[in-house]
C-alpha cells in the first residue's frame, strides 16, 4: 500500500494490488443492553445481554473486535482471508464494556466488566441485585484511543 493523505484522524492508502483505495481510522459503533423488564424475586439474578456493533460504512453490523484482533477481521471482511487467520491460528478477542446499575434511589453499582464475543458482537452477565426495587442498567464501550463511549440503557425493576 502507499501513504497517502492524513485529515480528521484518517489516513488514506492505495493498495496496488486490488486497485482500491483504503481509509483507516476509528469508527462508529453502536452498543446495545437489555435486562428483564419484570419484577425479579428478591435475591435472585438477572441475565444483562447486548451487543457491540460497528457502524463504519465498509462493515456496519459486524462485531466490535479488540485492537489486537482488528487485522485479522478486516482481512476476513475486505480479502476473503480465513476468520481464524492465514495460518488457522487466531483467536480474535471482543472488546470490553462495563456495566452499571443506578438504583431508583441513586445508589451506583458496578456490576463489572465483561468481554464481548469477536465472532458475533454479544455479551451478557447474570447479576444479583444489592436490594429490591428498580434498576437502570448501563453499558459503556470502554474508550479505545480516542473514540467516545456508547451508552444504552435498559430499566430493570
Amino acid at each position: 500500500m502507499v501513504p497517502g493523505a492524513v485529515a480528521d484522524g484518517y489516513l488514506t492508502a492505495a493498495n496496488q494490488d486490488d486497485g482500491y483505495m483504503y481509509v483507516f481510522g476509528i469508527g462508529k459503533s453502536s452498543t446495545t443492553v437489555s435486562a428483564p423488564t419484570t419484577e425479579v424475586v428478591q435475591g435472585s439474578s438477572v441475565l444483562i445481554q447486548g451487543t457491540v456493533l460497528d457502524q463504519s460504512p465498509a462493515q456496519p453490523g459486524t462485531p466490535c473486535v479488540s485492537k489486537d484482533s482488528m487485522t485479522t477481521q478486516m482481512e476476513y471482511l475486505h480479502i476473503q482471508q480465513p476468520i481464524d487467520g492465514i495460518w488457522h491460528n487466531v483467536t480474535m478477542t471482543g472488546v470490553p464494556v462495563t456495566l452499571t446499575a443506578i438504583g431508583s434511589d441513586g445508589s451506583v453499582t458496578d456490576i463489572g466488566t465483561v468481554t464481548s464475543n469477536a465472532y458475533y458482537g454479544t455479551f451478557s452477565a447474570t447479576w444479583t441485585p444489592p436490594t429490591q426495587g428498580t434498576y437502570t442498567i448501563i453499558a459503556t464501550l470502554q474508550a479505545m484511543t480516542h473514540t467516545a463511549a456508547q451508552l444504552q440503557q435498559q430499566h430493570s425493576t
